[in-house]
């Protein structure tokens, strides 16, 4: 393989989709907001961990653990019901 066709597949490897990006540009914004001491920013941020999970779960691998831990407790129901639904015995122990 040629050093061009070397360059040209490692530049399509490193290729991100769109909404990775946005995604993750997104998170980044409300890692920042969670940590401010602005009231507005913190309201906005509270109001972002009140989404529906299905939103939340585009961002959740970059959200700060602290953002993470305020969305399961605003969801602990759900979560609880999720974690419940297995049981040990479905599982190889």
């Amino acid at each position: 393989m040629s050093e061009n066709q070397t360059v040209v597949a490692s530049q399509q490897e490193e290729e991100i989709s769109e909404d990775h990006i946005i995604y993750s540009l997104a998170a980044f914004g409300i890692n920042s907001c969670f940590n401010s001491y602005d009231p507005r920013t913190r309201t906005l941020a509270d109001n972002f961990c009140k989404l529906d999970l299905s939103i939340i779960a585009n961002m959740w691998d970059t959200l700060d653990d602290r953002v993470k831990i305020k969305i399961l407790n605003i969801n602990s129901q759900i979560f609880k019901s999720w974690i419940n639904s297995y049981s040990r015995k479905d599982q190889d122990v």
